[in-house]
């Protein structure tokens, strides 16, 4: 295993862990299966993970598990190239770690640097006469100690966000300080990120529950629902007016219960904050409350100052923005998203659309043509899509000066299954995880790693076609687009309510039960961790048959 950082665990790596972060998801949703979090680990049901819990558990796991000593830190993928020799093929890497390089071979190769490994880091006029520490959010937990011991009068971030509010609150919440923090949010952008309570509806449910239930993922038009066993229910909801009509008013109250949970309308200042975006199509963009504090009370103490405009320029320990208002400031946090695909470097003939990677193309595939005409006669609620903000440059790579920029990606990630490139699919020696953005990842992940253990390993045959394959891989990842455009759908597959169709998808290919409850309970009992705690014995009982 190869990681470019100190230490293993992605976001949750020790360097990235900034004061007071704790993960959106409530004890008991953010641990793997078959490696429950106990209470040795101090958390409380119905209490968020404290950053540096989350890292200790993983650590925890990879040492328990035998990967820990098969980990290489500070290692950093420059480049892949797959070497052919007739039917054979070898991958060679080549690394970098400090200013020492290194050649890698291997037989197969999977790719899971997640989709918080590359920030984008935008480029702003007059950046280089700020005279202020500028840097991504990225860097806030090595950056943030400094700022702080200096007291700032005043921090700026940058973006519209939960990293953006947690920058902020890192800064309003210090009792040790009178810093104000200056949110800043893009007026030509999509607005505010919905930020809720942990729990929706007006019964209160918790929202992490109820999107594994199986009865509220008929609400949502899903391209691989059918594996759930209930098609007549879905095309009900789905392809009728009445059904539509449902799940409209299902939406609608879910939207106003989170709105009015948090109290935006309550005050001015807080109202800059009321998400404004169609709360159906923004998939895994969701801020939880995870805080100590009263966020909005911050808002209306005046520790916290939203500003709606866009950053114009910058200039010497300050902020203009397009309304003609100068923000002055210590420091200027950018939390403006990541990259949108892995930062390795493809050496030809390989290309990113043979890895399955986004890439730009000229003229359309005729497979996404007829994917988009199946889905929107499938689906006709996708057919009205949401109003766009301006993309944020997050899917750019900010090109040398006075050098033209390469043209914008226009197409997804095109994985199989959301693992696998198509033309991979028969050499069985490349594959992704973690590129599936999700509410409960460790359930998903955790299926995803034996499905393509098992594929990589020749122990899963897929049955398709060839043509079949590309043509799903098409079909899923153009559905993303369009259920998740808000979202993260534009690159990858974002899932909500449609979570748990994707898991029975995916034990559906390892021929094992989709249905883990048993008659109403499986309806309207939330899937947790509990219910695939066995599944690799499961796997392995069905291979040594």
């Amino acid at each position: 295993m190869l990681d470019s950082q100190a230490s293993l665990g992605g976001t949750w790596a020790q360097e990235r862990l900034y004061p007071r972060v704790k993960s959106n998801n409530l004890y008991g949703r953010f641990e793997f299966p078959d490696f429950p979090m106990d209470q040795s680990y101090g958390v409380k049901q119905w209490e968020h993970v404290p950053g540096p819990i989350v890292h200790e558990y993983l650590t925890d796991y990879a040492r328990a598990f035998g990967v820990y000593e098969r980990i290489r830190l500070n290692t950093w993928v420059e480049s892949v190239e797959e070497i052919t020799d007739g039917d054979d093929s070898t991958w060679m890497l080549q690394l970098k770690k400090q200013d020492l390089t290194s050649a890698l071979s291997a037989n197969k190769l999977i790719i899971a640097c997640g989709l918080t490994s590359h920030p984008n880091m935008p480029v702003i006029a007059g950046s280089s006469h700020f005279n202020a520490p500028l840097f991504h959010s990225v860097d806030l937990a090595k950056a943030s100690p400094g700022i702080q011991a200096s007291k700032p009068a005043n921090v700026v971030v940058l973006g519209a966000s939960k990293s953006a509010w947690d920058a902020a609150y890192v800064f309003a919440s210090d009792p040790d300080t009178t810093t104000t923090a200056h949110i800043i949010i893009r007026d030509s952008g999509n607005g505010p990120t919905w930020f809720a309570k942990p729990y929706a509806t007006p019964l209160h449910t918790w929202a992490e529950s109820l999107i594994m239930q199986r009865v509220v993922s008929w609400f949502s038009p899903c391209v691989f629902g059918a594996y759930d066993g209930y098609g007549g229910v879905r095309n009900f909801l789905q392809g009728t007016r009445p059904g539509r009509w449902l799940v409209n008013n299902f939406v609608a109250t879910l939207r106003q219960d989170m709105i009015d949970g948090m109290g935006f309308v309550k005050d001015a200042e807080t109202a800059k904050l009321k998400p404004e975006t169609d709360l159906f199509f923004v998939g895994t963009q969701l801020a939880i409350d995870n805080y100590e504090d009263d966020f909005l009370e911050l808002v209306r103490r005046g520790r916290i100052k939203v500003h709606r405009a866009d950053v114009e320029s910058l200039v010497d320990h300050g902020v203009r923005l397009s309304n003609g208002e100068i923000i002055p400031t210590d420091a200027m946090i950018c939390c403006t998203g990541w990259q949108y695909r892995p930062p390795i470097k493809v050496i030809e003939p390989l290309t990113d659309k043979d890895m399955g990677l986004p890439y730009h193309d000229k003229v359309e595939d005729p497979l996404a043509t007829a994917a988009n005409e199946e889905i929107m006669a499938r689906f006709p609620i996708l057919q009205n899509q949401p109003k766009q903000g301006k993309l944020a440059s997050s899917n750019l790579d900010a090109p040398a000066e006075g050098v033209s920029p390469p043209p914008k990606a226009n197409t997804p990630m095109r994985l199989y299954k959301g693992m696998v490139p198509p033309a991979f699919v028969a050499k069985r020696n490349l594959g992704y995880i973690g590129y599936i953005a999700a509410i409960t990842g460790p359930n998903l992940w955790h299926l995803q790693c034996l499905w393509l253990a098992a594929f990589l390993g020749g122990e899963l045959h897929v049955q398709a076609s060839q043509d079949e394959v590309e043509y799903e891989t098409v079909l899923h990842s153009q559905w993303g687009k369009w259920r998740a455009p808000l979202g993260q759908g534009l690159w990858h597959i974002d899932l909500v309510l449609d979570q748990l169709p994707y898991c029975d998808m995916i034990l559906d290919g390892l021929g094992l039960n989709r249905w883990r409850k048993g008659w109403v309970r499986e309806w309207f009992e939330s899937y947790g961790q509990s219910d695939y705690r066995n599944i690799i014995g499961e796997w392995m009982a069905k291979v040594r048959m």
